[in-house]
């Protein structure tokens, strides 16, 4: 019930570690504490049943954890556990369809009253609310384990994250995002194509990048936050707003438009709590308040976590000036192709050593490697890809 949701006080940011731009507003509080919860107090063998459209009225908490142990086939044991979520979810529909035929409250039992109390806080025509929510009924695993890994694995991009925010003048607090995105997962790739750390999709990556038949600049976690800061500058030249700009990001520019034409706003937490329309459904409703939850959480991941903190890789930038192949860097700099590629994670597997690296190609390679490679068509490049002169 509500109870199971604690409020977090970390929403209040009391070591003020975050800017007023990305404050929690009052009017989605309860929605980013939601994703807070999901992020922190629930793993992923836990089920929160909940009311889609007002998802932090919780209607029952789902334990699996059991059935994981029972089957050693993991395969059964999502299936079993997918039923037991499902049983439960019906369940919670048939009090409220039962709720929502009766004329009088008598003689309820405590799970019916709890659900009734919940409806009751939505509006004063909670019997409309009743027969709406019986179609609302929604369940969302937790994320606690999964964000541990998420986090652990961003401490290997936040430097380069941070020096390119910085330069491209975007704040900060938006370096969280490829937690709700991917969570820091390299490999991570999408039911509708979006792929890399930053879960671009195809068309944005060549328009910004180069998706061929030998690369997809996606897939490297330095040349997708490049794309990635050049849409997100491009959303906040659009909606001239953090919150909008980022919502954006999911649901993409055109779409939100058309949702503040429909909802006749350009408040974004108006249009979070009271649209949910066409392209602009549950994901992108919930987008910015999972996206604040995620940035608290990885502000307050020392209070919240035991996360280890893994070095980030000690690189430089080349840029290939003109065309030439692989086998002519790996001889260079002495360097296996294996190792090159486990750097430069947009070099896809068909590439091999007798591949022409195109030119204004850039590699990332490790600090010093590149000395004997250097020449006037090969040189060092900065974080932004300008050269680096010799001596600096």
């Amino acid at each position: 019930m509500m109870s199971q949701i604690k409020t977090s006080k970390f929403l209040e940011d009391p070591s003020n570690k975050i800017s007023q731009t990305f404050e929690v507003p009052d009017s989605i509080k309860t929605r980013v504490n939601f994703w807070f919860e999901i992020y922190t107090a629930f793993t992923t063998k836990q089920h929160v049943i909940h009311h889609s459209a007002y998802p932090w009225l919780v209607y029952d908490i789902v334990d699996t954890s059991h059935i994981f142990k029972k089957y050693k086939n993991k395969f059964k044991a999502k299936k079993e556990a997918k039923k037991l979520v499902r049983k439960h979810k019906n369940d919670i529909r048939k009090i409220l369809n039962k709720l929502a035929r009766l004329k009088k409250f008598t003689k309820l039992n405590k799970k019916e009253f709890a659900i009734l109390k919940q409806i009751q806080t939505i509006d004063k025509n909670f019997k409309k609310q009743l027969w709406i929510a019986r179609k609302k009924v929604r369940s969302q695993n937790g994320l606690k384990d999964h964000f541990t890994v998420g986090l652990e694995n961003s401490h290997l991009y936040e430097p380069f994250l941070n020096e390119i925010f910085k330069r491209k003048g975007i704040p900060q607090e938006i370096t969280a995002l490829p937690l709700l995105e991917s969570n820091f997962d390299v490999e991570a790739r999408s039911k509708v194509g979006a792929s890399g750390i930053w879960q671009i999709m195809k068309p944005t990556g060549r328009q910004y990048g180069i998706v061929n038949r030998n690369f997809d600049e996606r897939n490297s976690p330095y040349k997708a936050t490049l794309i990635a800061a050049k849409l997100l500058n491009f959303n906040y030249g659009q909606f001239k707003n953090w919150p909008l700009a980022i919502t954006a990001y999911n649901n993409g520019a055109g779409n939100l438009r058309r949702a503040m034409r429909r909802a006749k706003t350009k408040d974004p937490f108006v249009l979070i709590n009271n649209h949910k329309r066409g392209a602009f459904g549950f994901a992108s409703s919930n987008f910015y308040a999972s996206f604040l939850a995620a940035l608290y959480v990885k502000s307050y991941a020392d209070d919240i976590f035991k996360i280890k903190q893994p070095k980030p890789l000690v690189l430089e930038k080349i840029k290939i000036k003109r065309s030439t192949s692989f086998r002519y860097i790996v001889h260079k700099t002495g360097l296996s192709l294996k190792k090159i590629k486990e750097i430069n994670l947009d070099l896809r597997r068909r590439v091999k050593l007798s591949t022409i690296v195109p030119r204004n190609f850039t590699l990332y390679l490790p600090k010093g490697s590149s000395k004997k490679l250097l020449d006037k068509n090969i040189y060092l490049v900065d974080y932004t890809g300008k050269k680096i002169k010799k001596g600096t």
